[in-house]
């Protein structure tokens, strides 16, 4: 098979499209699969990490800096025609992956040609798609929600049990299982806001802990944070506490913590795998919603403010219970398998 990819990476769309179609990308290769990505070449893009990881990118033009993670930088119909420039040069693609706030069925449309089938990553479902396949990894307790969305034929993949995980974090939760969880230690709290993090939750997460107790947090930001030097003092305030800049052990990282105090976002369904509830500022509009859900269903604490008093309570009312057990219901909800699962999708498409 040979399958496209059209996602991008920049400050505002910050990284966690580009992240799972990489992870997809690495399972479809190992499957036989060519898998080749069209980007646009954004400020502070990531389209570097992509060649790293061994795929073919194909640039567009850099347009203006998105302002939001559903601006293209560019009119639709000039990233259509762009993109479709791209896949000229590609010959008949099986699958073109769309993973884009920006994109709708009018783009989809225009794509038909070039594709035998269209495969569209969405977690907001409020607009339409012209697509075969959609996948909606996150958690919500609307199962209809694509209804009049998506065409009548469209496959609709719905929940974290597709999630689409990195091995690393497959291989952290299958070596919990055979050694078990380090010991009990509410102290070791993992803490991540994105790995751009472009309003600094990370230096106010730091600030509203050192009041609560005596924590050994381990913090994890991305290379293009703009506010290292603000992170790295804070940190000297926990004798125990570590900075983890563009690291690529988060798995490793996240087995040796308790619980998690972060944003939702994909980062969700990895710590889950691996048994982490937590605290949860949702930071973007994609996150309120699954963040809420997962709140009333006992998994989690979401938070509306980032604030002492807030994140006090949720501290004191819920990470202090028995986290082990809500752990244990985390590792229920994702197991793990949502690579493996959609790749078999593909395959029978």
């Amino acid at each position: 098979m040979q399958i496209v990819f059209r996602v991008d990476s920049a400050l505002q769309i910050g990284s966690g499209h580009l992240m799972r179609c990489l992870t997809l990308a690495t399972g479809l290769r190992e499957k036989g699969a060519t898998c080749v990505f069209i980007c646009r070449s954004h400020p502070n893009n990531l389209n570097s990490l992509v060649r790293q990881k061994g795929f073919t990118v194909y640039e567009l033009p850099q347009g203006t800096e998105p302002t939001s993670s559903e601006d293209l930088g560019v009119p639709p119909e000039v990233d259509a025609q762009q993109t479709q420039a791209a896949l000229e040069k590609l010959g008949q693609v099986d699958w073109l992956v769309v993973d884009h706030y920006g994109i709708e069925a009018n783009w989809e449309k225009a794509m038909r040609p070039w594709t035998k089938k269209i495969f569209v990553i969405d977690d907001l479902a409020n607009r339409f798609h012209d697509c075969d396949v959609l996948l909606d990894q996150n958690y919500t307790l609307q199962q209809n929600r694509y209804s009049g969305l998506v065409p009548s034929n469209c496959s609709v993949l719905l929940g974290p049990r597709y999630a689409l995980l990195r091995p690393e974090f497959i291989a952290a939760r299958e070596k919990l299982e055979r050694e078990g969880h380090l010991p009990f230690d509410p102290r070791k709290v993992f803490i991540f806001f994105g790995g751009t993090d472009p309003k600094n939750y990370t230096t106010k997460a730091l600030e509203i802990l050192r009041p609560i107790g005596d924590f050994s947090p381990e913090v994890v930001i991305g290379a293009n944070h703009l506010y290292q030097d603000q992170v790295a003092k804070q940190i000297r305030y926990f004798p125990n506490g570590k900075l983890h800049i563009k690291t690529d052990k988060i798995a490793e990282i996240m087995s040796r913590c308790c619980w998690y105090f972060g944003s939702g976002g994909s980062i969700t369904w990895e710590r889950m795998c691996l048994g982490l509830t937590g605290i949860v500022f949702p930071v973007a509009d994609n996150q309120f919603e699954f963040s809420k859900a997962l709140h009333q269903q006992g998994l989690q604490k979401t938070v509306s403010s980032l604030c002492l008093e807030q994140v006090r309570a949720a501290y004191n009312d819920f990470i202090c219970a028995d986290m082990r057990h809500i752990g244990r219901q985390c590792r229920q909800l994702v197991t793990g398998e949502g690579v493996s699962l959609v790749i078999s999708e593909l395959e029978r498409g």
